[in-house]
C-alpha cells in the first residue's frame, strides 16, 4: 500500500486514486485510508449482502426471546425508574 504524507498544513496532492492509500500525518500517525471508487463501492455491497432480512430479525427474536426497539426502550426506562428509586 502507497502512503502519503501530509505537511503541517493539511495539504497533500493526489493526482488520481487508482490504488490504495494510507494518508499519515509528519509524525507518521495514521489519519487514514482510502481506497479507489471501485474497491470502495465493493467493500459497501459486501457489507450490504451481509445485513439480515426483516423476516431473520423476526426469527432471531422468536428463537432467542429478544426485544424490538419499543422492548429495549422499555427496558431502559424500567432500568433507570429502579435507578432512581435507589438513589432516594
Amino acid at each position: 500500500m502507497e502512503r502519503v504524507v501530509v505537511d503541517a498544513d493539511g495539504r497533500v496532492a493526489f493526482s488520481g486514486l487508482d490504488r490504495q492509500l494510507e494518508v499519515a500525518d509528519t509524525a507518521g500517525k495514521t489519519l487514514g485510508y482510502f481506497v479507489p471508487p471501485a474497491t470502495y463501492w465493493a467493500m459497501v455491497h459486501a457489507r450490504l449482502d451481509q445485513e439480515p432480512t426483516a423476516e431473520e430479525l423476526d426469527a432471531a427474536r422468536r428463537e432467542t426471546g429478544g426485544l424490538d426497539i419499543a422492548g429495549v426502550l422499555d427496558h431502559i426506562a424500567e432500568v433507570e425508574r429502579r435507578w432512581k428509586e435507589g438513589r432516594g
